[in-house]
């Protein structure tokens, strides 16, 4: 079953299945050493591991398995049954080797946990831990066909430590396990997308080792058609939260139970593209299907797949955890979700970093939570486990996180530096389709960061991020539209793009630009009225500029107004907000080219402001300009 906001906290466990078996029809000699770990000095206990492996032995032995059965190892005890079950090997047709407990991925590295490990540094890691590779090496011989399976809840139960004494280098702590390359002749299953948890479940087995129980001893199947029921029987019971994943270099065909008589129930070509396409992203290889198979046993549920636009990507572990921590009623859930909409520039909220430590114990899949943890932590100062936590939340597809990431490498938060990190994180994230993500590879490209300056490329990256709705990106391309940078001078698209562009942080910008464009009629008709909206929108939101075009048309008469000094309103605001600066644009060079009657009505409210003292003349000499720049100063 499912996991639910509604079940008590699962238990983490692995399971860790490594099958090493000849095609034979009918095997000489099936060894098998299955190891259940739960019973943890340190990390807690945990409910199924031996459940799994006693009920997993049990069958094995009815399929002519020779089963060595071992709990609760430590350490030392577990390396001496690997050498035993290596030295038992000699001869062997199948060997099984089967592992249920805790698990854990160090710098993409794999890891079984005895029950007697304390992991608290990384370098522990060595004498505390049985590496997966040196088991592998152990299982290597003259046996030609290995299978391996990875069933695992995975979630590290020593992360916390291991990453604080790593320090920048924390991010390698890794959630789940990470995948495992097969040699010749090997097949590796997992009970989840590698880098993901799986869930532990709540009748005594987990989910994958439910679905592996109920057709292993299935009569003549083979074990790739058998694997495909298996995962079909996950991602029903578990309603997408774990789907299983394989990669295989067999060359030979095996079953658990050979029959007397005929052959090995083989999938058909039919079954097998269809297995091949209705988990996929590709709606493209759903129609291939319907193409080969237009009146096929499945056609009907791929045109549902189709119709539905559900066949393009099987919801992943992550969606669902988002999608049910999105309707969780827990309090900690609902307490970290909120940090979304809180600006943590002015400090993280009372409890927060507890509340989303706690959310993400509950929903260890949920990308969102884990990247809401990362946020609090960061702005909480701890960069080293907020860089971790963009990092697991980058693993599960969240592409904000790959974003958050990508910054932390850059700027060296938690992290190591590594320019060439940053590149291929908003790379990554930019193609599946973040327009920020988009916006900053633009910036690269603009500026030459970490590439080449390249104007064009960096005016495409914009206008993706523009097409994708990213309104800073719609004032770029707009810039690039109307002074013809990186592609070919356009009036009409750059207004399209400045009213796009109107929601941006650069939107007073923009539509002082725009207003522009209506005043002289680019790019369309002129409209003076629009074109004073758009200016007193920006001067509303402090724009220096659009207070001095406004100040400029009413004292030019494009603007009309009851009101006498509505100009010198403008422009004394536009000395408030630009500062000296803004006074020697006005007044350093160009003061006499103002009509003497706006010169004075400036000197009376500069005295008037107590820092003029001098006649009232329209004469803008050094004293009125040294009383410009003290207004202006303050």
């Amino acid at each position: 079953m499912f996991f639910t906001s509604g079940n008590a906290l699962r238990s983490f466990c692995l399971v860790f299945t490594f099958l090493v078996f000849t095609a034979s029809a009918h095997a000489e000699k099936r060894v098998a050493l299955i190891v259940g770990n739960g019973a943890y000095t340190w990390a807690g206990t945990l409910e199924n591991p031996v459940n799994d492996a006693r009920v997993l032995g049990e069958t094995l032995r009815n399929l002519d398995f020779e089963v060595h059965l071992e709990e609760n190892l430590q350490r030392s005890a577990f390396l001496d049954a690997i050498k035993r079950f290596s030295a038992s090997l000699e001869g062997a047709d199948v060997a099984l080797f089967f592992y249920a407990g805790h698990g854990i991925q160090v710098a993409g590295e794999n890891y079984l946990v005895p029950s007697d490990a304390n992991l608290q540094e990384e370098s522990d890691i060595n004498v505390e831990l049985i590496p997966v590779k040196a088991l592998l090496k152990q299982m290597e011989g003259s046996v030609d066909t290995k299978i391996i399976l990875l069933d695992a809840c995975r979630d590290n139960p020593f992360s916390a430590g291991l990453a604080r004494s790593m320090g920048t280098r924390s991010v390698e702590v890794g959630q789940g396990l990470a995948r495992v390359d097969s040699g010749p002749g090997t097949l590796i299953a997992y009970a989840t997308e590698p880098g993901n948890v799986a869930l532990d479940g709540t009748d005594g087995n987990s989910p994958f080792t439910k679905a592996l129980l109920n057709h292993i001893s299935t009569p003549n199947l083979d074990v790739a058609r058998m694997l495909r029921r298996v995962r079909t029987d996950v991602i029903e019971t578990t309603e997408g939260a774990q789907i299983p994943w394989e990669n295989s270099s067999l060359v030979l065909d095996f079953t658990f139970k050979p029959a007397d008589q005929g052959p090995v129930e083989l999938a058909s070509s039919e079954e097998a593209l269809w297995e091949a396409v209705r988990y996929g992203d590709n709606p493209d290889e759903v129609r291939l299907y319907l193409k080969r198979y237009p009146n096929g046993q499945f056609a009907k549920s791929a045109l549902e797949l189709l119709n539905k636009a559900l066949g393009n990507k099987h919801p992943s572990i992550s969606d669902n955890q988002d999608a049910k921590a999105l309707q969780s009623t827990s309090l900690p859930v609902k307490t970290c979700l909120a940090v979304e909409d809180i600006d943590l520039g002015r400090g993280v909220p009372d409890g927060a970093v507890q509340a989303c430590y706690d959310a993400v114990a509950l929903f260890p899949n949920s990308a969102l939570l884990r990247l809401l943890y990362g946020k609090v932590l960061d702005r909480d100062g701890n960069e080293p486990e907020a860089a971790r936590q963009f990092r697991q939340s980058a693993e599960l597809n969240n592409t904000n996180a790959m974003i958050e990431l990508a910054i932390a490498y850059d700027l060296g938060k938690g992290v190591e530096w590594q320019p060439e990190e940053t590149l291929r994180l908003f790379k990554k994230s930019a193609r599946r389709g973040n327009a920020e993500a988009m916006t900053h590879l633009a910036h690269l490209y603009a500026e030459g960061n970490l590439v080449d300056y390249d104007e064009v490329r960096s005016f495409q990256w914009f206008q993706k991020a523009a097409e994708a709705g990213n309104p800073e990106a719609a004032f770029y391309v707009a810039g690039a539209y109307d002074r013809g940078e990186g592609v070919a001078q356009d009036d009409v698209k750059a207004r399209f793009w400045y009213q796009k562009a109107l929601t941006s942080d650069d939107g007073g910008l923009a539509a002082t630009n725009l207003a522009s464009m209506y005043l002289e009629g680019r790019g369309g008709d002129k409209n003076t009225e629009r074109a004073r909206e758009l200016l007193e929108q920006a001067a509303a939101a402090d724009g220096v500029l659009a207070m001095r075009e406004l100040a400029r048309q009413y004292l030019a008469g494009t603007f009309q107004s009851d009101q006498k000094e509505i100009a010198v309103d403008w422009l004394m605001k536009a000395l408030k907000s630009g500062g000296r600066l803004e006074a020697e644009h006005w007044f350093l060079i160009n003061s006499d080219d103002y009509p003497r009657s706006f010169n004075k009505a400036v000197q009376r409210r500069l005295k008037e402001a107590g820092t003029y003292n001098g006649k009232i003349d329209g004469k803008i000499g050094n004293q009125s300009l040294q009383a410009l720049f003290k207004y202006a100063d303050r």
